[in-house]
């Protein structure tokens, strides 16, 4: 049977970068389900600074990705929505926020998903990762047919809801510059392989769960179809940011 847990990740101001819950979390996250997830993104605000947009590339595909460089099969895909400030032209360069992150994906270990995104100010930070079922290709979203079939043909596995914008500033200052907090939501179906590594590692202040908060939920469509609730969740990101 699938459950839903629900871990809360707080962020103090001036913590250094070794204690971000945050960043752990998905590493640990993205090392127990060997690099399989998929990510599409509501980011909030993004970083305005070609370097700065490289560096948060870099910085989360360490996390995110087994490898840095390598083939296709050893990359994440990765779909980006407009958030806030997307359409903005970068400073000192022609192209947009949302261009420029998009063109260096694959530089660091990440295979953008061509997602037409309309300009519209989303200021939710989430993350969904997914899996695509029967080894389907990731294809590219369009319009509101294209996402039901997307959606008819993935797994969501874990959603990402905070306060944090996907930012190099707001993920990766060292120390951070403000408190925040963001709640981490994960489907555990491999006989508690994912909660038990959490209860398991609580005095191991690597893995960072020596203090998490984390509750199991009941809730779900009919209270039984944890994955059904995260899909919503991107399915109403979609819906909001595609024609």
């Amino acid at each position: 049977m699938k459950k839903l847990y629900i871990v809360y990740l707080p962020k103090k101001a001036n913590e250094t970068l070794r204690n971000r819950k945050i960043l752990k979390v998905l590493e640990w996250y993205s090392k127990m389900t060997k690099y399989k997830n998929c990510v599409i993104s509501s980011p909030g605000y993004m970083s305005t600074i070609d370097s700065k947009i490289k560096n948060f590339l870099s910085n989360l595909s360490r996390i995110l990705t087994p490898t840095i460089s390598g083939n296709n099969s050893n990359k994440v895909y990765f779909g980006l929505l407009n958030g806030m400030n997307g359409g903005n032209k970068l400073k000192n360069n022609n192209s947009s926020i949302i261009q420029y992150h998009n063109s260096n994906m694959g530089k660091f270990g990440f295979i953008p998903i061509k997602i037409k995104t309309i300009p519209v100010l989303d200021h939710r930070k989430v993350m969904c990762f997914f899996t695509p079922r029967n080894d389907n290709k990731i294809e590219e979203i369009n319009g509101s047919y294209d996402i039901k079939r997307f959606l008819n043909n993935i797994s969501v596995n874990a959603v990402l809801i905070g306060s944090s914008n996907q930012s190099n500033s707001t993920y990766f200052d060292d120390p951070s510059k403000k408190g925040e907090a963001d709640i981490f939501m994960f489907i555990d179906e491999m006989k508690g392989l994912l909660y038990n590594s959490i209860t398991e590692n609580r005095e191991n202040n690597d893995i960072g769960f020596e203090d998490t908060v984390i509750t199991e939920s009941v809730y779900g469509k009919g209270n039984d179809d944890p994955e059904s609730f995260l899909k919503d969740i991107l399915e109403d990101l979609l819906n909001t940011n595609i024609e």
